[in-house]
């Protein structure tokens, strides 16, 4: 691939719609396809880390074992922590015409992933069967905004961070 515009060894990069290899910042961190290898100047070949153990630079403190993403400073990574847990819910429940108006009254125990009760209530008087969908738990990172995890810590911006590339 060839560098858009000049990379360091460790700067977290995206592919351009021009297809030229540029550092990402949190606008592009759906873009990114991993880490410079080496430095190149711009229209150089350039070599791209997509799995496996990189060197970034961090743009906050980061701890072990935290996600990271493509930071606001260009070419460098920030944790991003928020989603609980993988995915999203989606809840189904078909209510049945023939069943009686007490089985359709309320509907407890329907849980969102993040442990909402969705305690759905139900117009009683159907005549055929009613579907009820949720699917109102939002993903905190959108698909393929993580890059990877820290396998060291950052103290401070501008720190060198040892980072597992295993985009997600």
């Amino acid at each position: 691939m060839k560098a858009g515009e000049a990379l360091a060894a460790g700067d977290v990069v995206y592919l351009s719609a021009a297809k030229e290899v540029k550092k990402a910042t949190t606008t592009e961190a759906a873009k990114v396809i991993g880490v410079a290898r080496d430095a190149a100047s711009s229209g150089a070949d350039v070599e791209v880390i997509i799995y496996g153990i990189a060197t970034v630079v961090a743009d906050a403190a980061i701890a072990i074992g935290d996600r990271v993403i493509a930071a606001a400073t260009a070419g460098r990574v920030k944790t991003e922590n928020t989603q609980d847990t993988p995915g999203h819910s989606h809840i189904s429940a078909v209510i049945k015409g023939s069943e009686t108006a007490a089985d359709k009254t309320a509907f407890k125990g329907m849980w969102h992933g993040d442990g909402t009760d969705i305690d759905v209530d139900v117009a009683t008087g159907l005549t055929a069967d009613t579907n009820l969908n949720s699917s109102t738990v939002k993903d905190s990172i959108e698909q393929g905004r993580v890059l990877g995890k820290a396998l060291g810590l950052a103290g401070a911006a501008g720190d060198a961070l040892d980072i597992l590339v295993c985009l997600a």
